[in-house]
């Protein structure tokens, strides 16, 4: 579940960068993003503080799960990394690099998964996007 809300807010985040790149808002930091984000969805602040604990204490806890270190590291959680090893603070830049290459990859995957479904004639009558 920790990593499918990660997932979830690297495609919102990533989506809300566009937005912003349309309207020619500067894009915000992800921490900034996802504090947006939960109070956007939560009633209460206080539901999003626990939502927020809940994320982070996820994060921490998988520490050395190296997904779990990259996001933790793109939020600027540690300069050391949280799993204890050598690392530092990501820049934006870098989360947009990442965000671009994800969402690449989620791209190509979606293509294959319609291709694996269509049948060996729609295929060959049905060009690769």
């Amino acid at each position: 579940a920790l990593q499918h809300s990660i997932l979830s807010i690297y495609f919102s985040k990533r989506d809300t960068d566009n937005a912003d790149d349309l309207r020619s808002v500067p894009r915000i930091s992800l921490p900034q993003f996802i504090l947006e984000l939960y109070l956007s969805e939560s009633s209460l602040k206080s539901d999003c503080d626990l939502r927020i604990m809940d994320l982070i204490g996820g994060v921490v806890q998988h520490a050395k799960h190296p997904k779990m270190n990259m996001f933790a590291r793109l939020c600027g959680m540690s300069q050391t990394g949280i799993d204890g090893k050598s690392g530092h603070a990501l820049p934006l830049e870098t989360l947009n690099y990442f965000l671009q290459v994800l969402h690449l990859l989620h791209e190509m995957m979606a293509e294959q998964v319609r291709r694996a479904r269509m049948t060996p004639k729609e295929r060959s009558e049905t060009p690769p996007r």
